[in-house]
This record gives C-alpha cells, structure tokens and sequence, in this order.
C-alpha cells in the first residue's frame, strides 16, 4: 500500500525521485508542498507521533551504520549517513525539546561519521546540548558515561586538551560508579592520550599501565 501510494504521489509529480549517490531510492517535494503537508500534519494533531516516528528511524538507522563505520563497508555507510545527515539534525533538533534520551543516544550512534566527515564542531554542540539539556539528568549512567567519553573524543581531536580531560574524567567517574570495568580502561586509556599530548610522559605511562592491567584481568 505504501508503494502504491509513493507511485501515485510520482505520477502527480507531487513527489519527485532523486538520484542518490549510495544508489539507495530517494524523494523529495516541492517545498511549497512539503509546508502545505506539515500544515495538515500539525493540525491533524499528530505532528510529535510523526516526528517521534523519524527521530526513531533515524535512531536506528545511525545505530545500524555505527558498527559498520570501523569496518570494510565504511564508505558507504558514510554516503548513507551523509544523504540523511539533514534528517538527522531535524530528528536531533526535535529530540532536543522531547526525548533527551533519544537524543543523547542518537549523538552516539553519530559521532564516528561527525568525526570521519569533519562535522567535529558541529558534532560536539549538539553532544553539549545534549547532556546539558533538562532532564538529560535522567539519562541511565552507563549512556551518560558513554557520551561524555564521546564528547571527550571530539574536543580531543578539536585540539582542545583540558575540556577533553574533564569529560573524559566526568565518564570516568560513571564507568566506576556502575562498575563497568571497560568503561574504566577506556577512560584511563583516554587520560592518558591527553597527558601524553600535553607532555606529561610519566603520567601517560602511568595511565596506560593501569588500564592495560585492567583488560588484562577482563
């Protein structure tokens, strides 16, 4: 029915085909007729529904391609990410004002591409705006955590050493309080990234020492 409906919305031309560069099937409307169908959305009364459905689409999405980043197919999973970037920050932006938890999560499922692609400034505001957000509180600890080594990373590779630090020990601090042992190797490991760059030698063996400890017993 879906399908059926998308021809004849391309046969009115009221939806228009897009050649994508992943060759994946794209569409696109007019944007006189995109407003005049969020007009009719908003009134219908079920505008947040829709835009809770995208942002969860997107959610997974992101979450499917964040494996594949590191792995041989990365490029394409970049050009998918890529051509859904600006839904992406539509679902980011919503997300924002009702579901900081999906909002947190979609930053992390998102911070590899930021990084790969050179979004890192950007990547890192919406990653700041997300766990500064009201009720990011409530985040469970173990994501928060996670985040926070995250956003870490993106101040790292901006070059910004100290605000890296104080993330990296503000995750550093959950992994412990929940217990998560890879989480505390990771962040030692990190900690020591960041003593290393600012020349503290001793400290960064010292940290890397630790945390290689730690995964050995893991």
């Amino acid at each position: 029915d879906t399908l059926e409906g998308l021809g004849a919305l391309v046969d009115e031309s009221l939806v228009q085909p897009v050649e994508a560069p992943t060759g994946d099937p794209r569409y696109r409307m007019l944007e006189t007729i995109r407003e005049f169908a969020l007009e009719h959305i908003v009134a219908s009364g079920e505008a947040d529904t829709m835009r809770q459905r995208h942002a969860a689409h997107l959610l997974d999405l992101a979450a499917e391609a964040h494996p594949e980043l590191r792995g041989p197919n990365h490029q394409i999973w970049l050009d998918r990410l890529e051509a859904e970037h600006d839904n992406a920050r539509a679902a980011l932006g919503w997300a924002l004002e009702h579901d900081i938890e999906l909002a947190v999560r979609l930053c992390g499922m998102l911070w590899r591409f930021w990084e790969a692609r050179g979004y890192l400034q950007e990547g890192r505001s919406w990653l700041e705006r997300a766990l500064a957000a009201p009720g990011s509180e409530a985040v469970p600890a173990e994501l928060r955590a996670r985040e926070l080594n995250n956003l870490g990373n993106l101040h790292y590779l901006l070059g910004d050493h100290e605000r890296a630090r104080a993330h990296y020990e503000a995750s550093l601090a959950f992994w412990r309080q929940v217990g998560n042992q890879g989480g505390v190797a990771d962040g030692l490991n990190n900690l020591g990234l960041i003593a290393a760059a600012k020349g503290e030698y001793t400290a960064a063996e010292e940290l890397h020492e630790v945390s290689l400890a730690i995964r050995r017993e893991m």
